[in-house]
């Protein structure tokens, strides 16, 4: 019995060698069912990586904004120190803005709650809190 033609050029040398082609040149491919099934196993694997994100989204905007803060605490200190002069860094918790007086303004974003901790008036939620550095 002969070769068949699909593998006739592969088995140059092999005389003798009876190979069975379970298909025909012409059925190679997936079938519908095996492209279904990927697709489904495609679609979990998205579904569950995009819960994975949207849960870690709000605390990575929370690190975000709480190293600016500190950044800009630590520019307020800087430029008072070189400039001798006071620098006011200034947190409005109503309007959702804190920067330092006379500069650029950041903006916390809606989902983010913020509050002061104020040594003498203990936690403040709400209004306008002001910090000075010489």
């Amino acid at each position: 019995m002969g070769v068949h033609p699909c593998i006739r050029q592969q088995l140059s040398g092999l005389q003798g060698v009876k190979i069975r082609c379970l298909r025909d040149c012409k059925e190679r491919g997936f079938t519908l069912l095996e492209l279904i099934i990927v697709i489904v196993i495609i679609v979990l694997i998205l579904g569950m990586s995009t819960l994975f994100f949207a849960s870690t989204l709000p605390s990575a905007k929370l690190n975000g904004i709480s190293r600016e803060m500190s950044s800009m605490i630590k520019q307020a200190r800087i430029l008072a120190q070189n400039k001798g002069e006071k620098q006011t860094l200034i947190i409005d918790l109503d309007s959702k803005n804190y920067g330092i007086e006379g500069r650029d303004v950041k903006t916390i974003p809606p989902e983010i709650t913020a509050r002061v901790i104020d040594p003498l008036s203990g936690e403040v939620y709400r209004g306008k809190k002001e910090g000075q550095y010489s």
